[in-house]
């Protein structure tokens, strides 16, 4: 009984030295003509990291000026097949609420609701994932996660003869 005793009683003075060595260099703080070169290579980094996100954003919800002026249709495809609308997918489906995008961010989202042709290009890329050209499941959410933005939603729902003209978005839309 005695060395269990001992041995906490030793167990807690090793932690509580542990303790204060610790928490008395944490309140030292290094002046600036004392930086070690690590530190200023750990500065240095963290500059460089600031530089790559604008990189990273830039080619993220970026699009090339060709794609911008392509058809209807090569637009709406560069758009489901960026990193940004794979980021949507993955970043929702470990939550159980569906969340609200906002692709308003996307260069070539931001293009393709200018389109007149739009809801055409959306119905054909329908036509394809319900007859099998379109396989992966990947892009079938992808195009969900699409059709469930509140400004494609409206424009296809606010004229009377969407479900008449477009069957196969309405297909899509009945599934979801």
């Amino acid at each position: 009984m005695f060395k269990k005793v001992f041995s906490a009683i030793l167990v807690l003075f090793v932690c509580c030295s542990a303790s204060i060595v610790i928490f008395s260099q944490a309140e030292q703080s290094p002046v600036e003509e004392n930086r070690t070169d690590a530190e200023t290579a750990f500065d240095l980094r963290n500059a460089q990291t600031a530089t790559a996100d604008a990189e990273y954003l830039e080619w993220l919800l970026g699009a090339p000026d060709e794609i911008l002026s392509s058809s209807t249709a090569q637009l709406l495809e560069f758009f489901l097949a960026s990193s940004f609308m794979g980021q949507q997918i993955y970043s929702c489906s470990s939550t159980t609420n569906s969340t609200e995008s906002d692709f308003s961010c996307h260069k070539a989202f931001r293009e393709l609701v200018l389109r007149e042709d739009l809801v055409q290009a959306l119905e054909d890329y329908a036509e394809g994932i319900l007859n099998g050209s379109k396989r992966s499941e990947l892009e079938k959410a992808k195009f969900e996660k699409l059709l469930a933005h509140p400004f494609v939603k409206s424009l296809l729902f606010d004229s009377e003869s969407t479900a008449a003209d477009h069957p196969n978005l309405q297909s899509i839309y009945n599934c979801l």
